[in-house]
């Protein structure tokens, strides 16, 4: 299955620059989060023998934010 260009280019910049879904989070969707002193890129390889569950980078993000009640789909979140 391809990818398209817009989820590429946000696989990207989230990859280039860690700290900017934090910096999202707090400043512009207002999510009050804990304090932390590094953000890293680690693997986002789903190749597991016996895998749990699999989601895409996008989809957990959108997950995550559905269930803190801040926005309804990663589309509101990013779109102008």
């Amino acid at each position: 299955m391809s990818t398209s260009f817009l989820h590429e280019g946000f696989v990207r910049l989230f990859h280039d620059r860690p700290a900017l879904a934090a910096e999202l989070l707090r400043d512009v969707l207002g999510v009050d989060l804990a304090r932390y002193t590094e953000a890293r890129i680690e693997s986002a390889d789903l190749t597991d023998i016996e895998p749990a569950k699999a989601c895409s980078d996008l989809a957990q993000l959108e997950a995550w934010l559905r269930r803190a009640g801040t926005v309804a789909s990663t589309n509101e979140l990013f779109s102008t």
